[in-house]
């Protein structure tokens, strides 16, 4: 899920917020992807060690970006949640100069989670309480979802069935190589790239979208109709 979270970083939060606040989950806007990056600069020298060579620790803290805790709503009293937190690699976590021969590693030393609570009037209490009685609770969920797909090199054109159910109200793409997308340490995950793209369509219901076709043109930067349509599609075209 570590596509679903970078992609909720970039194109969720304005730039003033990712220099600051997001800096507490080790989030740095990178600039230049290589290691001659601000980002990549700033997450080694959380981890680098002191003048006298004292090893360091970091520590962060981020929300769960999972469905459950992005809605606006609290859970009922005895609400039983089992989470299971699985980290990528290390040789997807971390971006290491190519020339040395080290294996790095990434090992968490701890972990804590915060939950806040809030404190009912004994009525409401009451009234929630008698109407579990009667039946259980029910939350609507806006669902996500991530897929992964594999285009084979020298392919002009491209077809995935991206759903089998419900149509989703929205679908972000990103595409990578496959060798940053597998973790390597002398590659970045997140080196999104347009490969010369083209054109790109979604069909559902025996209607495409967008209605009217892309023309694009990456290499003589002829793609502003694309971009403005995600910019609006993401909430910022209207501010």
């Amino acid at each position: 899920m570590a596509y679903k979270s970078i992609f909720d970083y970039e194109l969720t939060y304005p730039q003033t917020v990712k220099n600051s606040y997001l800096s507490s989950a080790g989030y740095y806007d990178d600039g230049d992807l290589g290691l001659n990056g601000v980002g990549f600069e700033n997450r080694r020298l959380l981890f680098a060690p002191s003048a006298d060579g004292t090893q360091k620790s970091a520590q962060f803290m981020a929300k769960l970006d999972v469905d459950i805790c992005n809605q606006p709503r609290y859970l009922i009293n005895q609400c039983e949640v089992d989470i299971e937190l699985l980290p990528n690699e290390s040789n997807f976590l971390i971006v290491a100069p190519g020339a040395t021969n080290h294996k790095y590693h990434l090992e968490i030393l701890a972990c804590k989670l915060y939950i806040k609570k809030i404190e009912l009037m004994d009525s409401l209490a009451f009234d929630i309480a008698k109407k579990l009685e009667l039946k259980p609770a029910r939350y609507p969920m806006r669902k996500t979802s991530l897929k992964s797909l594999f285009i084979s090199e020298n392919r002009t054109e491209f077809n995935a069935n991206l759903w089998m159910d419900q149509v989703p109200r929205r679908v972000v793409l990103g595409m990578v190589k496959n060798a940053d997308f597998v973790g390597s340490q002398k590659t970045h995950p997140f080196n999104f790239q347009h490969f010369n793209l083209r054109d790109i369509s979604i069909t559902a219901g025996g209607v495409t979208f967008p209605a009217a076709p892309y023309s694009l043109d990456f290499p003589n930067g002829k793609y502003v109709r694309i971009y403005h349509d995600m910019q609006e599609a993401i909430g910022y075209a209207g501010l």
